[in-house]
């Protein structure tokens, strides 16, 4: 990787560190396969909020996320952005992990 590019992936573990922190669970098992709802909502909030206050690319992204495609990167984002303007508990957790990850 380029430094630049570096950079960008740091960024990322920091943020997928901190959301499995919130959750209480490792990054490994965000960035892992399972499909385990716990897991599951994780991993989504983590691409919101990677893609929210980055701007970083849904290949980027999906990089480090595991693996995975854009296309599914993408899907998870827009769901959770639609998930969050329903749900004050969801939006809640997000706001709080922004504050979060903008303190460090």
């Amino acid at each position: 990787y380029s430094s630049a590019a570096s950079d960008v992936y740091k960024r990322q573990d920091t943020i997928v560190a901190e959301v499995a922190k919130f959750y209480d669970m490792k990054a490994d098992d965000i960035k892992g396969s399972s499909r385990v709802g716990k897991v599951a909502h994780a991993r989504k909030v983590a691409i919101y909020v990677i893609r929210e206050l980055t701007g970083n690319s849904w290949q980027s992204i999906g990089a480090s996320l595991g693996g995975r495609k854009h296309t599914t990167v993408m899907y998870l984002y827009n769901d959770t952005k639609d998930d969050a303007k329903k749900d004050v508990k969801l939006s809640g957790e997000i706001n709080t992990l922004f504050n979060i990850i903008n303190q460090i």
